[in-house]
């Protein structure tokens, strides 16, 4: 289990801060298994669906539709959580790890904190699989260059949980999306190393290329504009086209050099993408917005 080894790791390194883990597994023989991990560290914390919900009620924010835990994609609402969380408890820097990193030093730990002074965030370099969507897995094996500035990784990011002013999008690339929206902080690397999924390969599946579409457009539309989120159906719809046009360009590409599953992706998603307009694009993004119910204000 990833968990396990994560804990281990960083018990080995003797590492002496909190640590909470946000389960946002829905499987009862995982959640257990977790559980089990977690007792066996002083210093750590479970926080899964029950705390979740006591949290948020005991904080007059109860009325949500999403939980944590749920059968549904909510990386976004942990990360919400691990804010909110933070923030209640006082806590002027923080680190989110995912349970995939591995590699971590006690220096770039040190380090990083170390480096997180004003409106910043930091990271370091990250090794093994990229973190990419699988579009831009194949833009890169078929030679398509994606242009524009690239984030940190939400996956191993410092932050400051008082310098956040924005949620959270629950939709994939949420960890860029709130750098991007957070346009006045800097983002910082420092010179470490961390693996990322060492022991897994991409999924090359259409279905989870086209549950990452509505983060990649939303990125695409951040990078034109950072009040892209409040635009209306015809800036949107630009985006559209330009995002249709991209991905024919990585599937004329993938037709060239025979790279099938590219090809079959890069088809479907095409399909999906000629299916939408300005309006319905814009107004998927703004039930993600809607979805960020609970407020960045909750008192100690």
């Amino acid at each position: 289990m990833e968990l396990k080894r994560l804990l281990h790791e960083l018990y080995t390194i003797k590492i002496n801060y909190v640590i909470y883990i946000i389960d946002d597994s829905n499987n009862i023989e995982y959640i257990k298994n977790n559980i089990i991990s977690i007792n066996k560290y002083s210093n750590a914390t479970y926080l899964g669906a029950r705390q979740y919900w006591d949290f948020y009620s005991m904080n007059g924010k109860s009325n949500h539709s999403q939980l944590l835990g749920d059968e549904t994609w909510n990386l976004g609402i942990a990360r919400n959580f691990a804010l909110d969380h933070s923030t209640l408890l006082g806590y002027e820097k923080v680190l989110f790890v995912d349970d995939d990193i591995s590699g971590i030093g006690e220096k770039v730990i040190e380090v990083g904190f170390e480096s997180l002074i004003g409106n910043c965030f930091v990271s370091c370099s990250l090794k093994g699989v990229e973190d990419d969507s699988i579009v831009g897995h194949i833009a890169k094996q078929v030679g398509v260059i994606v242009e524009g500035p690239k984030m940190l990784s939400g996956g191993f990011l410092f932050l400051s949980p008082s310098s956040i002013t924005h949620r959270f999008y629950n939709i994939y690339n949420e960890d860029w999306i709130l750098q991007l929206l957070e346009k006045e902080m800097e983002q910082l690397i420092i010179p470490y190393t961390v693996f990322h999924s060492m022991n897994q390969e991409v999924e090359w599946t259409i279905d989870k290329a086209v549950f990452q579409e509505l983060g990649e457009l939303a990125i695409n539309g951040l990078f034109e504009n950072y009040q892209a989120l409040s635009m209306d159906y015809s800036f949107w719809g630009n985006v559209l086209a330009k995002r249709i046009k991209f991905i024919e360009k990585i599937n004329e590409r993938s037709l060239d050099l025979r790279n099938h599953h590219g090809h079959r992706i890069c088809i479907r998603l095409l399909e999906w993408l000629k299916q939408l307009d300005g309006h319905s694009l814009q107004k998927s993004l703004e039930q993600k917005n809607s979805h960020m119910y609970f407020s960045k204000s909750i008192e100690n």
